[in-house]
């Protein structure tokens, strides 16, 4: 069973919300993706899938990290 773009996003954006409150070893990460995926849409995700989940949620923290540094790099140029 295959995933459309937008619920790969949607799961990707599950496990970021939980790497936001707590570290994951990629091991963790991937253990994490295979079961939303499980929950969410009800079938074992292949190897593949879950990486690209994992890579997904990955980058999409490491632009939040980003956004909030430049966010904040300017409040403090502003003072």
């Amino acid at each position: 069973m295959y995933l459309s773009n937008e619920q790969v996003q949607i799961a990707a954006s599950i496990l970021r919300d939980t790497m936001e409150v707590q570290p994951l070893t990629h091991a963790r990460a991937c253990a994490l993706a295979s079961e939303i995926i499980q929950d969410d849409y009800g079938f074992r995700p292949r190897k593949s899938l879950v990486l690209l989940c994992v890579k997904l949620a990955r980058l999409q923290w490491e632009a939040v990290k980003r956004g909030t540094q430049n966010h904040l790099r300017e409040i403090n140029q502003a003072t």
